[in-house]
Order: structure tokens, then sequence, then C-alpha cells
């Protein structure tokens, strides 16, 4: 792989529209967890395995709208009702966020994950000056609610979300943070050899019916992860595939594809221990090798100007 710079090019963060998002997750659907993720084998519920992973994405998706219109909130709103409850120990029904329509509700998540949920931020390395114990116990459950007569505020500037979510960092866990531009190393996913295998199609297209309702033909569809190393997207865009591509593989990963439809596909690879070593249990290509044959896409490593969020200061969260 060539080591590339790219200028400031169309950066493509992924997403899944919050609109109807709660509407595609709703069902109390289960299945089982990989080892590594759980080692106790635990069942959980399909919600919080898709909300853990859409939860920064989501929340980012209503970042990068608010950025591209350019309107700032006519009136900044905070939430009524706030509750922050620590976890001393490890998540037992894993870490997930779940917007509604008067606020949102978070189950056990470290401040890390919690930063990402508020800034849309799907890379660690554009997290910049944590603590140790940002990633750690204890972790944490946030409640929080809107007053009632803001609620048709918020539903009509979803923005509002966002900086109140950022708001109950700043206020409970006396968070600072600046911008910073610097330049990253990031993957470039583009066409690979022989042209892209991805094929458009609406949901009920797929031979495996998603599990819960997708979309119409207009509207991106869902993308989940049956374990780690095995994604299946139904009617989804490839910004969507970067959500996952990007906590993978440890940096951020910009489309370079110019690929603008919406794909039925799965995508199988053996995952890596953090140890650098395969899954003994599987025997799979790398995701490299998964992405070229079973796609038709490549990673190429390269740099690119990243939006850095910079952590001046932080403390545990004060008590309800």
């Amino acid at each position: 792989m060539g080591g590339t710079k790219l200028s400031q090019s169309p950066i493509c963060v992924s997403g899944i529209p919050g609109a109807d998002l709660k509407a595609r997750i709703v069902r109390a659907t289960t299945v089982p967890v990989s080892p590594r993720l759980d080692l106790r084998r635990k069942i959980l519920p399909l919600a919080a395995v898709l909300m853990a992973i859409a939860g920064p994405i989501v929340f980012g998706q209503i970042n990068a709208a608010a950025s591209q219109s350019g309107n700032a909130p006519a009136k900044p709103l905070k939430f009524d009702v706030v509750s922050v409850k620590p976890y001393q120990t490890n998540c037992p029904f894993g870490s997930g966020i779940i917007p509604s329509a008067d606020g949102f509700s978070n189950t056990c998540a470290s401040l890390h994950l919690l930063i990402r949920y508020a800034y849309g931020i799907n890379a660690d390395d554009r997290i910049v000056g944590e603590p140790d114990w940002a990633k750690t116990a204890p972790y944490y459950g946030i409640e929080a609610k809107v007053d009632p007569a803001d609620v048709a505020a918020v539903q009509q500037d979803r923005h509002q979300l966002v900086l109140m979510l950022q708001s109950v960092l700043e206020d409970r866990f006396q968070l600072k943070v600046h911008h910073e531009t610097r330049e990253l190393p990031v993957y470039a996913l583009v066409i690979a050899k022989g042209g892209s295998k991805l094929k458009e199609g609406a949901a009920g297209d797929a031979a495996d019916p998603p599990p819960v309702p997708v979309g119409t033909k207009d509207v991106p569809g869902l993308m989940l992860m049956r374990k780690r190393g095995k994604i299946q997207a139904w009617h989804s865009p490839v910004s969507n595939l970067l959500s996952f591509l990007s906590p993978e593989l440890g940096r951020s990963v910009v489309d370079q594809t110019g690929l603008t439809g919406n794909y039925n596909f799965a995508l199988q690879w053996t995952p890596e221990m953090q140890n650098g070593a395969a899954a003994a249990e599987d025997s799979g290509p790398s995701l490299f090798t998964a992405l070229q044959e079973q796609l038709g896409l490549r990673l190429e490593s390269t740099t690119a100007p990243m939006d850095v969020l910079v952590i001046d200061h932080v403390e545990r969260p004060s008590p309800n």
C-alpha cells in the first residue's frame, strides 16, 4: 500500500439516519455474542448490539447534518432531568445509546464512549488527552429528558440533542475540549482492480432478509454485526460500512470509492486478537483480503487532515 497523502478531499463519515432508526431496532430479537466480546457467552438483545455500534454513528450523523446546513439552533436547550448512574464492574448487557422523542437513554458506557457519542467520533485516534480512567470502570448509565414544552423544538432540530449531551458532559464531568485539525494516518477505501462487486438492491431483494424492518428504496437501510468478523447489510450505503471498518482497524477510514447507491451484501473475515494473532475459532481471510475478494474494495494506507477533539480537562461526575 502506498503512502499517498489525501488533500482536503470529501471525507465520508459513516452514519445511519436517526429519524427512523428506533423503528428499525425496537423488536426484542436476540443474537449470540462472540466469546471475545463476552466470555460468558451471554445473549444480548439485538437493540443493544445495534446501538453499541450505532450510537456514535447516529450522533455523528446529527453532527454532520447540522454542520452541512450551517444553521445554529435558535435557542440552546438543556435537559430538564438528568440521571447519571455509575457501574463499578463491566457492563453485563453491553453498551448502547438510544435517542428518543424527548431525550435519550444510555446503558453502561465508559466516558470515552460517551464523548464519542456526543461528538460523533468513530476512531480513537481522533480523541487526544483523555485520562486512563475514561476507558475503564466505573461505567455510566445516563437517562436524560427534556421539559415537555421543549419536545417539539428537539424534534424540529435534532442537533439540539447533540449539544445537550455535550452540556451534560460539561456540567457533570466538568469536560472542557477544543478542536484541532491534525494530519493523521487513515485508510482510504477505494475500488479494487476488477471493479466493485457490490450490487444495488432493495432490502427485500436479499436472500437473507433483515431481522427488523428496513426502509424503502429511497431510505438507507441497516447494517448488522452478526458477530465480530461477520457483518451483513441490507439496502445500505458505503458510508455505513465505514462505521464498522474504523473501530475494527483502529483508525479512520475515508470513502474514496465514488459509490453512491444502497447495497445488500455480507462480509466475513478473521478478526485479529489484541496481540495481533488470528482468533483460534476462525480460519477465514483477513479483513483486507475479505474486502477485496468479497466486495471488490481495497484499503490504501495514507494520511489526511482530520478533526481531532482535544480534552483540556475532565473529572469524575458529580453525584445525582
